[in-house]
């Protein structure tokens, strides 16, 4: 499974990949089936990123932890390198351990 992260560092939702609103993208067919979760399809050195649903902000990093231990658990969510191709697991909670809210 792959992470079900969508917002962004700063806390903006993630736009759906398949969409094209606000902001047009290329990965409309390749991630459509991605909903609007964080990835990184072309290699950003910094990690998983997304498009955002705020017009004034184009796309954006996402907060995903690194892995505390050379194999993630299927129940980790984090990610192994910087660039978090590996991406797998659902954060639910904080940075402070506040549980999420459910969409």
């Amino acid at each position: 499974m792959l992470g079900e992260k969508s917002t962004t560092e700063t806390g903006r939702t993630c736009q759906a990949w398949k969409e094209s609103y606000p902001h047009p993208q290329i990965y409309t067919t390749t991630l459509a089936d991605q909903q609007n979760f964080c990835r990184n399809p072309d290699n950003e050195p910094l990690g998983p990123w997304c498009y955002t649903t705020d017009p004034d902000m184009k796309w954006e990093y996402c907060t995903v932890p690194f892995c505390d231990c050379i194999s993630p658990k299927p129940d980790q969510d984090c990610r192994m390198n910087k660039q978090g191709k590996n991406y797998t697991g659902t954060i639910s909670k904080t940075k402070n351990g506040q549980k999420c809210q459910a969409w």
